[in-house]
């Protein structure tokens, strides 16, 4: 996988103000499976990582992935290829109400109409350690277990990278600290590529390289 942005520049409208978040930044990833982003709050992490996720167009620059431009897409184009390419975990867990935890993880074959195999299915349950919980919808699941279904949910369709934002930001310590764990274990063992967005240092120092954001550039820790 070779995944790189170029000269990327993001400004936001406040007020009669124009803030420049993102001057001229640039990056390169080729090798390392898990790459971590740190910075201090309000540095430009998160909508770094949204420009990378194919969520954010920025305002001038490129983001390739394996030489294709994202933003030089259309919009149909690039739904399509975040869909097949891209995993995401939000802070917030971000999923549907009225579907079972079983008919959330399967969401993103559906989605991109490949075929649904109960036991890949079951897999991901297992290895998230979900088993007992298959029949449940997400109002009776805890924080941590539906973070673990919002995991399997991005990792199932095989995508090429996984986007994590502060993914144990809403969960207790001890519950965050046991996700991670779970989460970098289960990377390592897909052979999985991940970008982690944290504040955390100590969870920062467990990534395979680790940049910061600082005054909209990228720097190598």
């Amino acid at each position: 996988m070779s995944y790189q942005c170029e000269n990327i520049h993001k400004s936001y409208k406040q007020g009669e103000k124009e803030i420049e978040i993102i001057r001229g930044l640039n990056f390169s990833w080729k090798d390392e499976n898990v790459v971590g982003i740190v910075g201090e709050s309000g540095s430009g992490k998160t909508t770094f990582l949204s420009v990378m996720a194919g969520l954010l167009k920025p305002d001038s620059g490129k983001v390739l992935l394996d030489g294709v431009d994202l933003y030089s897409l259309s919009k149909k184009e690039l739904t399509q290829f975040r869909a097949k390419n891209f995993g995401i975990i939000f802070q917030q867990y971000h999923l549907l109400p009225d579907l079972s935890l079983e008919e959330n993880i399967k969401l993103p074959l559906e989605l991109l109409g490949l075929e649904i195999k109960q036991e890949e299915v079951m897999y991901w349950v297992e290895k998230l350690g979900l088993g007992h919980r298959t029949s449940h919808y997400p109002y009776q699941l805890s924080g941590g277990e539906q973070q673990r279904v919002a995991i399997a949910r991005a990792m199932i369709h095989k995508p090429k990278v996984i986007f994590a934002d502060e993914p144990s930001g809403s969960l207790d310590e001890s519950t965050g600290n046991s996700l991670m764990d779970l989460l970098f274990k289960v990377i390592k063992e897909e052979n999985q590529k991940m970008l982690l967005v944290t504040h955390n240092m100590e969870l920062a120092k467990s990534c395979d390289s680790l940049y910061k954001v600082n005054e909209g550039v990228l720097n190598v820790v």
